[in-house]
């Protein structure tokens, strides 16, 4: 009787041995796993990798940057947009805008943020456009030229840049020659948008008026000239 309880005990101990290497093999393991884990590179989000930063074998530790990932697919337009011409400017509002890769193809995006402050040195607002890039012809770090689709003004007085007698590119208010009487008068112009070499006239300018479209170092008020 007593062989066989001495026999009972010894495999119990037997048993709490065998458990206790199970849940320390367990915990080998699992730590194994994390090991294996922690050496598998996962991606935020999808994309092609642009730069890499570290060599194979090299110690890293978090936060370390190991590759500059770009998705070509989804790409976003900034753009700086000056406070003279900010008003307009929505969410939502389309963009056209070039790039000297593809000449004279027009590429479309969309304003998707206005930043709400403007930067100090230049009296600009960032503006985000996003671009729909599925056929991958845009490539990431590209520069690009476009206007921002604000609206449309029905009769709107346009005339030649060349006609406008300015200083700062960036004034509003400016001057243009008409003929009045057979002789030069000069008019006061309100400035709206530009766009591929003309000039949107807000105000100073009616249908009909004669412009003196070139500029001349003869042309004054009262000069006698006539229309060609």
């Amino acid at each position: 009787m007593k062989a066989a309880q001495v026999a009972e005990q010894d495999a119990r101990a037997q048993i709490s041995l065998a458990e206790a290497q199970l849940a320390q093999a367990r915990a080998a393991l699992e730590v194994a796993r994390k090991r294996l884990r922690d050496c598998r590179i996962r991606a935020p989000v999808a994309g092609e990798i642009h730069k890499k930063f570290v060599n194979p074998g090299a110690y890293v530790e978090a936060p370390t940057a190991l590759f500059s990932l770009v998705d070509n697919g989804k790409l976003e337009l900034e753009s700086p947009v000056s406070t003279a011409d900010l008003a307009p400017v929505r969410a939502g509002q389309t963009v056209r805008f070039t790039v000297n890769s593809y000449p004279g193809v027009v590429f479309e995006g969309q304003v998707v943020e206005i930043n709400p402050a403007v930067e100090a040195e230049s009296r600009a607002a960032r503006v985000r456009v996003r671009v729909d890039n599925r056929d991958a012809r845009l490539k990431a770090g590209m520069f690009a030229e476009g206007e921002i689709l604000t609206g449309v003004r029905q009769m709107a007085v346009v005339i030649p840049a060349a006609a406008v007698y300015r200083e700062d590119r960036s004034a509003k208010t400016s001057s243009v020659f008409v003929i009045e009487s057979g002789k030069a008068a000069r008019r006061t112009v309100r400035i709206g948008r530009e766009r591929d070499g003309t000039l949107e006239i807000l105000d100073g300018l009616k249908t009909g008026d004669q412009l003196i479209t070139e500029q001349s170092i003869e042309l004054a008020e009262g000069v006698r000239v006539e229309a060609r």
